[in-house]
Formats: C-alpha cells, structure tokens, sequence
C-alpha cells in the first residue's frame, strides 16, 4: 500500500483447494475531478497472514522503485 495506490492479490482455485492462477492488480486513488491521485486512508493488516502478505509487498514496492531509480530497461541492448 502506497499513499494513493494499493496493490491487491487476486487467486483463482478449484474446488479442491489447487490454485491454478494468481494476479496482482494495482489501484491508484484518482481525485474525481482533476484525475491525479490523491492520498488514501492507511490500510492496516490484522492478522499474521495479512502481516505477512504487507511485508511481501512492501519488498516488491522497493524493489520496482530501486529498479526505476537504476532505470534499468530490460530486454535493451547494453551498447
């Protein structure tokens, strides 16, 4: 969760429990009038499981913002 988007994990199972597909979304807070995000309200995880999900995003977040300062371009000739 940043302060105007938030990233939501999405995972599709069967019947029996076997994930079979999983998605990661990401939301940004848009102001409805001048389109630009805005801050949203904090989100705070409850339980271990939650906490866990939280840090995991949190190291993901870091590492895309690392990724952008290097503006590393993978898949572009190094020349």
């Amino acid at each position: 969760v940043g302060r105007a988007s938030m990233e939501i994990r999405m995972q599709i199972a069967d019947d029996q429990g076997d994930e079979w597909m999983e998605a990661y979304f990401t939301f940004v807070t848009l102001d409805p009038e001048t389109k630009k995000p805005i801050s949203m309200p904090a989100l705070l995880p409850e339980t271990n499981e939650e906490r866990a999900h939280f840090e995991l995003g949190a190291l993901k977040a870091q590492a895309k913002k690392m990724a952008r300062k290097n503006k590393l371009n993978l898949g572009q000739p190094l020349s």
